[in-house]
């Protein structure tokens, strides 16, 4: 969150330090990761960029992204590295009904949101 306020703001390096360390923190938090890439891109350090972006995509090739989550990050680092093909692909496999539904449900049950509130399946 920090990372992404820095960034807004034109505070890069503030805004890479964060990400470095949520990156430390947890390193399996591939967001981070998409948008450190994308930080290095913005701030001309496009090998640093290009190199992330590879990581990432290779990680959903090797089976290591499961979720709707990861498959957008995979997506958005494909496109990134002008795959858009893959990215196109990536994005349509990403949505998952039971995922999204999934997604809604626990902050409705949170809010205590009557059942006819809550989002109801997508359509195809």
């Amino acid at each position: 969150m920090k990372g992404r306020l820095m960034r807004a703001v034109g505070r890069y390096p503030e805004a890479e330090d964060a990400r470095r360390r949520a990156l430390e923190a947890k390193g399996d938090f591939w967001r981070v990761g998409l948008e450190l890439a994308d930080l290095f891109y913005r701030t001309d350090r496009r090998a640093q960029a290009q190199r992330l972006y590879e990581a990432l995509y290779d990680r959903y090739k090797r089976g290591i992204f499961t979720t709707a989550d990861d498959l957008g990050v995979a997506g958005r680092a494909a496109a990134a590295m002008e795959q858009f093909h893959d990215a196109n692909e990536l994005f349509r496999e990403k949505h998952n009904d039971a995922d999204a539904q999934k997604t809604f449900e626990r902050p409705a049950r949170r809010l205590r949101l009557p059942a006819r509130s809550r989002p109801r399946q997508c359509p195809p």
